[in-house]
């Protein structure tokens, strides 16, 4: 895990463990994910994405902030890389992952909005 994910899942921790949207939980501390109780494989930097995401649910994050703290300051790639890697997030967590693109800007992970539908936090 890079420093920059292990700072995120530290700061994430008053989140709590794990949270839930839907079928979809991801657990933090097991650095898992799964879709209706089945584990679903996700590369390392797609489990970093989605960690970093979950730590910062209802905010927008920049394509330069997360290439510089999911993929690290070293990484002398474009910001493409984000976009694929959330197309990829998509694909295989599906549409019940509330994650929202703003155009020319980034991402944001929508907060659950109830406990009782849409996620929860544990």
């Amino acid at each position: 895990m890079s420093s920059s994910v292990a700072e995120a899942y530290t700061q994430s921790e008053g989140a709590g463990d794990s949270v839930q949207f839907g079928s979809i939980a991801i657990d933090r501390v097991a650095y898992s994910v799964t879709v209706a109780g089945s584990p679903v494989a996700l590369t390392a930097r797609e489990l970093n994405l989605l960690v970093y995401l979950s730590g910062r649910t209802g905010r927008l994050l920049t394509r330069q902030e997360l290439v510089s703290e999911v993929w690290g300051p070293g990484y002398d790639g474009g910001s493409r890389t984000v976009d694929i890697h959330v197309s990829r997030l998509r694909r295989k967590l599906g549409q019940e992952l509330p994650l929202v693109t703003l155009r020319r800007v980034g991402y944001r992970l929508d907060a659950p909005t109830t406990k009782a539908n849409e996620g929860t936090y544990t």
